[in-house]
């Protein structure tokens, strides 16, 4: 089977260099974590695996580069392709979508049991194994919107932390940008604060920009350790005992 899918894919990769082509949408890519850091490990002359250390402390950051690298890859290849068809050698007629790369992997290192999960590795790249016992219904997710300053009227974007709606307890927008404010202290007091600095907003009422906000779908699951992993535990523990099980978020 492993052989059958890395054939497919290789004519798939074929056929894409020969016309490459994205349409819109969301494209989901699966890569095996092993064999990327096998490749890359091979290209590196230091012999140090730079990007699967990367990767493991800093994967929301890790995959988000990933994509936009295979992102400006398939762009790059399209306009190339374009451009040696075109009749015009200065002018193409490309037309990029509005596309969105999501990477997927599997046989990813490390693999731990559920018992083994610590706090350390929050925010880490792993890989658990066992079965789903419980799935909870999509829901949307806040993630950024526009945020209004009462007090000066400028507007900022917001970052709210796991979905909580809290919203930001000082201004962060730019002094610069008020421009109503720098008007009439322009007409004012030109000639006495001509060298002073801008002084930053000190508001603390604000009003969410519905309009600006973005979303995200997650889902909330329960894994449960498979008899395998539970087999494998101390055998200090007791008969019977019930699995381990931990609660995840997927996106």
């Amino acid at each position: 089977n492993n052989n059958n899918n890395n054939n497919n894919n290789i004519q798939q990769l074929k056929s894409f260099l020969m016309a490459p082509r994205v349409s819109n949408g969301r494209h989901i890519i699966t890569i095996d974590h092993a064999s990327l850091l096998n490749e890359l490990q091979s290209y590196n002359q230091k012999n140090l695996n730079e990007f699967g250390a990367f990767l493991y402390h800093k994967p929301q950051v890790g995959i988000c580069a990933f994509n936009c690298a295979i992102a400006l890859t398939l762009v790059t290849l399209t306009k190339r392709h374009d451009l040696k068809n075109s009749s015009s050698p200065t002018k193409t007629t490309s037309n990029i979508p509005s596309f969105t790369i999501q990477s997927r992997f599997y046989n990813v290192y490390p693999t731990i049991q559920i018992q083994h999960v610590k706090t350390s590795n929050a925010y880490k790249f792993i890989s658990l194994k066992g079965r789903i016992i419980k799935v909870h219904s999509k829901r949307l997710r806040l993630l950024t919107a526009d945020v209004l300053c009462i007090k000066c009227g400028n507007v900022f974007e917001h970052l709210f932390h796991d979905g909580r709606y809290e919203l930001p307890t000082r201004c962060r927008a730019n002094p610069n940008n008020n421009e109503s404010s720098s008007s009439s202290n322009n007409n004012n007091n030109i000639n006495s604060n001509s060298n002073s600095k801008p002084q930053s907003c000190r508001g603390q009422k604000f009003e969410l920009i519905r309009r600006t906000a973005k979303y995200i779908d997650y889902q909330k699951l329960k894994l449960q350790e498979d008899d395998n992993q539970s087999s494998m535990a101390s055998s200090t523990a007791a008969a019977g005992r019930t699995p381990r099980s931990i609660d995840l978020e997927v996106t």
